[in-house]
């Protein structure tokens, strides 16, 4: 395998990791919304991810909007820091 190929696949699946921690998290968060309050054991973590109905918190469903944001913006500046630095490093075009 290629140096080049390495840096771009930590890169993506770096990317992709910071991306389904964001898609999980908003989904708690969300489900913390409808329910109003954090889950309490791992079940409930499980649980909240797949709850929908009615908000009970807006505080909740503004965090998890927030997180899905800067986790996306975290994989793409992760993903840019890395191939950036293999360029830097070995010089690819």
């Amino acid at each position: 395998m290629y140096t080049k190929d390495a840096f771009s696949t930590v890169a993506l699946s770096g990317g992709v990791l910071l991306g389904l921690i964001g898609i999980l998290g908003m989904r708690v968060f969300v489900g913390a919304a409808v329910m109003g309050r954090l889950p309490l054991g791992w079940r409930e973590w499980g649980q909240f991810m797949f709850l929908l109905g009615g908000i009970k918190s807006r505080r909740f469903q503004l965090l998890g909007i927030a997180w899905f944001f800067v986790c996306g913006a975290l994989a793409f500046g992760f993903i840019i820091a890395v191939m950036l630095y293999g360029q830097r490093t070995y010089g690819w075009p």
